[in-house]
């Protein structure tokens, strides 16, 4: 009888470790983190599977999941190691995905502007847009605007290399111009010169 409640209760707690082991897969640390390293006005945050938006302020956490959003009259600023994400006001980011090789981000809405410091061979840089993707191939500063249905899209290139994807437009974008990418079920693109406006030049007091 012994040697029986012994087999059982092993099983038992087979059973329970097996149980309880997805549970501790599910709360890995993030392969990376970042952190906000400016607020000016108000940074809304949630995370995948969250409606609600609560505040975020300088150094929340950025990392896989997170989704950040600033209203009309606000600006903020994500530091990812070398690199630094500006988000113009009523602008919607969402960190798609973040490790040591990739950077995924999804722009819905609004306009950033990201300087990237460092790129090396294997990495990757993708920022999806409502019209298609564009990755960024060289290091640089890129002012990226996800437009709206009646409004383009626009990829600026300061420094740097990029190029955009979507629908049956490939369009490579040199350090200069800047790419407009207009329509809904068929995309155009045209190619002008890339001047900074105010918010390309506004330097955020995180980096003074």
């Amino acid at each position: 009888m012994r040697r029986l409640a012994i087999n059982v209760l092993g099983s038992i707690l087979a059973v329970a470790l097996l149980a309880v082991v997805p549970s501790l897969a599910q709360e890995e640390p993030p392969a990376r983190v970042g952190r906000v390293s400016f607020v000016q006005g108000q940074l809304g945050f949630h995370l995948a599977g969250e409606t609600a938006w609560s505040a975020a302020k300088a150094n929340y956490p950025v990392a896989t999941g997170g989704s950040f959003w600033t209203d009309p009259k606000s600006r903020a600023e994500l530091r990812i190691g070398s690199r630094s994400i500006d988000l113009s006001g009523n602008t919607e980011l969402d960190i798609t995905k973040l490790n040591e090789q990739v950077m995924q981000l999804a722009l819905p809405q609004g306009r950033i502007d990201l300087r990237v410091r460092t790129l090396l061979e294997g990495e990757s840089i993708e920022i999806d847009l409502p019209r298609g993707a564009v990755w960024i191939l060289q290091p640089g500063t890129y002012d990226i605007d996800a437009g709206a249905p009646d409004q383009p899209e626009r990829i600026a290139v300061f420094e740097g290399s990029a190029r955009f994807v979507g629908g049956t437009l490939d369009v490579a974008v040199k350090a200069g111009d800047a790419a407009v990418i207009s329509g809904t079920q068929t995309l155009t693109a045209a190619v002008e010169k890339a001047s900074p406006d105010e918010f390309a030049k506004l330097v955020p007091l995180a980096r003074l």
